[in-house]
């Protein structure tokens, strides 16, 4: 008997969208960093914005989600003390980790306020803002800053040198250039960091991608974005554009910096120039030969020691570009190295795109520090380099050398955050990231057993996890790149799946204890799929045909093609847990499909149950009940976002939308399952909640937990639907009696409540 669920559904749980990827192989893991990165994360942006985009517009408008913000707290407020819980008193979700594995960060600040140096603010890509007071303790206890920015995508940050009470963060990633990395603005603290407003005059899509913050001794605010550089002179109140299309140089601006002398420097596409004054039309282009013309990306270092020692290295044709070089303010350049691998090849595989980073000791202007792939450095200015930072993740994004204490260095990247401390020259390698939880979950699968604690989950760049203890605990890598889709056999949990980009697919028939390889089956980058535990076969998406059928009893892989349907562009799969060998299919283009007797035969039936506009982001079925349906959708402005059907999809009726009352937010919703009455509702409280049996009422719950605003959920037993690029999905799971453990898994893991 099937024991994944025991509840008949009186009521359904939908899950939506927030506010919105191994541990270093050195030497030769170094060089075989994947090929494939770039193609890998474009797709990766692409399949998102592709699921959220407003259909009218043509892209997703991410800030609608302030918005849906608002009104959640609104509803919060006004339902309070009203909400009910379900059959457990007082439920509260736990983090169970893992917190020994980060994720990527593109931002590191010192705290100015802290003199002791020991506080150190982090950012993920979208993983929100961080802080520890401890930054020098084994254990530097992070903390999440608020709750309404726990999976937002920071970029920047910035404090006032004059008045460190006042920060700054700027939102999105704009590396790779495609929209889907949009984040919505510049916030600011006047409180050291305690609280954050977003600054208004932001929200106006020049400010989506922030690649750099600065704040000058006058307390102007420059940032760089991908519509030039900006500059506030009170505050962020008005901004103005100094540098970029228009006046001098690119739109796309890529790093400034505020040197000691009191100039401003700062680099676009393929220019470095300088300023006196930072005004429009007074930056002067510094750069030229040998500097490489033909660069796409190009990052510098000022050295405080000498602000006209300038240096540079850029992105050309993918990779990494020369090393180039200045002594005198940009009047002359001197080429340097290029970074390399030990192999010889150049240090960032091609994907300087992605991560180029360069940072000069504020006191030693020969000791510079550039990042690619592995981390390389300099002690004769750029003429040569070594291999340096051993154990530390691939992929460097940022390197901060503590200016009081350049013995001290900082490196952020796909892995989290790492320190560097020069103890008479001998490097010693300090990881950073015990309780930054910011890895990012596409998926996760859990355990049948009662009580179980343990969990499978598939995360960007890396890997698949594996948690088996109580509370927030440590997570042991079982497949490496990005993992996407696990499924744990809920009859036989010695079976178990995971799986990385494009469908490769690990197994494990030992209970986890060893994965081997299983399966390749071409798919997109994340590979829709499901598990049949009855059959024991799994069905997954793939680019060779309408889907894979593959018998993990040992049978071999089987390409089926849906006849009567032409090309599928599948975004769902479901397993029908009421009917044998019944298949759900859903589409990009917003088609339900269901086929018979999916487990035999090269070619089958497809029924179709309807033509929706937008993405199909999960498809669920009552249990007990094969004829009630529900499928929701990920894309932002369509009138419904939810439908359901009593009739086995012969008819379906919207559930959500203007015409219901209590209407959802304008927003991705990424999973639904129906959820019996005697159960905990497991609302997360900015995108879950209840529908009754009289109408289609949707309440925001508030879970008991200090961080339950900004979920990514993800279905744990296998099911995903996907987040900020994030995948997820919940389950509920019988434990003892009436009692249900649900998982939620995201941008900080699984998430538990009992």
């Amino acid at each position: 008997m099937n024991r994944k669920f025991f509840f008949a559904a009186l009521a359904f749980l939908f899950v939506g969208s927030g506010l919105i990827w191994f541990f270093s192989q050195q030497e030769r893991g170094e060089e075989v960093e994947s090929d494939n990165k770039l193609q890998s994360i474009k797709d990766a942006y692409e399949w998102e914005f592709e699921r959220t985009k407003d259909l009218t517009l043509g892209y997703p408008p991410v800030e609608r989600l302030l918005l849906a913000l608002e009104q959640t707290q609104r509803r919060q407020a006004k339902l309070a003390g009203t909400l009910t819980r379900g059959a457990i008193d007082n439920p509260k979700w736990r983090e169970r980790g893992p917190n020994n594995i980060g994720g990527r960060t593109r931002v590191i600040l010192i705290d100015k306020n802290d003199p002791t140096r020991n506080t150190v603010w982090a950012a993920g890509v979208a993983g929100g803002l961080w802080k520890t007071t401890h930054i020098d303790a084994a254990d530097p206890q992070w903390q999440k800053v608020n709750d309404y920015k726990e999976n937002m995508s920071i970029g920047a940050m910035a404090q006032d040198p004059g008045n460190p009470q006042i920060m700054y963060i700027g939102t999105g990633e704009g590396y790779p250039n495609i929209d889907a990395v949009a984040g919505l603005g510049l916030f600011k603290s006047t409180d050291g960091g305690d609280s954050w407003q977003l600054l208004p005059s932001t929200l106006n899509g020049q400010f989506r991608y922030s690649r750099e913050l600065i704040v000058t001794p006058e307390g102007h605010v420059y940032v760089c974005t991908s519509n030039g550089i900006r500059r506030s002179k009170d505050g962020g109140n008005t901004w103005e554009k100094v540098l970029g299309s228009g006046l001098a140089g690119s739109d796309q601006t890529y790093d400034i910096v505020y040197a000691s002398n009191g100039t401003l420097v700062a680099s676009t596409l393929n220019s470095v120039y300088r300023s006196l004054t930072g005004n429009p039309n007074e930056w002067v282009k510094i750069s030229k030969a040998p500097v490489p013309a033909s660069l796409d990306r190009m990052e510098i270092a000022v050295c405080e020691a000498d602000p006209d020692i300038i240096y540079c290295i850029g992105s050309q044709g993918g990779g990494a570009s020369v090393t180039c070089v200045t002594y005198n303010a940009g009047e002359t350049w001197i080429q340097r190295a290029r970074p390399e691998n030990n192999n010889g090849t150049e240090f960032t595989n091609g994907q300087a795109w992605y991560d180029l980073e360069i940072a000069v000791d504020p006191s030693n202007c020969d000791h510079v520090i550039t990042g690619g792939v592995p981390i390389r450095r300099s002690l004769d200015g750029a003429v040569s380099w070594q291999g340096f930072g051993q154990g530390i993740h691939v992929d460097q994004h940022v390197t901060v050398f503590d200016e009081e204490d350049p013995n001290k260095i900082y490196f952020g990247n796909d892995g989290g955050i790492y320190r560097e401390i020069l103890e008479n020259g001998t490097p010693r390698t300090e990881d950073k990231n015990f309780g930054y939880n910011v890895t990012q979950y596409y998926a996760c699968a859990m355990h049948p057993d009662a009580y179980s604690d343990y969990f499978l989950g598939g995360t960007q760049d890396n890997g698949s996890h594996q948690l088996n203890e109580w509370g927030i605990t440590s997570a042991r890598n079982v497949w490496g790149g990005d993992g996407f889709m696990a499924h744990i056999d809920q009859n036989n949990p010695q079976i178990q799946l995971v799986s990385s980009q494009f469908g490769n697919w690990g197994i494990s028939y030992n209970g986890g204890q060893s994965f081997d390889g299983g399966q390749n089956v071409n798919g997109g980058f994340f590979n829709p799929s499901d598990y049949d535990n009855e059959a024991n076969i799994l069905y997954t998406e793939t680019n060779e045909g309408d889907f894979y059928r593959w018998g993990i009893d040992g049978a071999t892989l089987e390409l089926v093609d849906i006849s009567n349907m032409g090309s599928l562009n599948i975004s769902h799969i479901r397993v029908d847990e009421n009917v044998p060998n019944r298949l759900y299919i859903g589409t990009n283009g917003g088609q339900v499909i269901r086929v018979d007797n999916a487990n035999t035969g090269s070619s089958v039936t497809g029924v179709s149950l309807g033509a929706f506009g937008g993405t199909i982001s999960s498809i669920d079925i009552e249990q007990g009940n094969p004829d009630h349906l529900l499928i929701t959708f990920s894309n932002y402005g369509l009138t419904n976002n939810i439908y359901e059907s009593k009739d086995g999809g012969q008819t379906w009726k919207g559930v959500e939308g203007s015409a219901v009352a209590d209407n959802l937010p304008d927003m991705p919703v990424r999973w639904g399952d129906f959820q019996s009455q005697r159960c905990f509702p497991g609302h997360d409280r900015h995108r879950s909640g209840g529908l009754d049996n009289r109408i289609a009422r949707w309440q925001p719950d508030c879970l008991d937990t200090p961080y339950a605003g900004q979920r990514h959920p993800a279905r744990a037993h296998g099911y995903a639907a996907s987040t900020r690029f994030r995948q997820g999905g919940a389950c509920l799971h019988p434990c003892a009696g009436d009692v249900y453990y649900r998982c939620i898994c995201g941008s900080f893991g699984p998430y538990g409540v009992q």
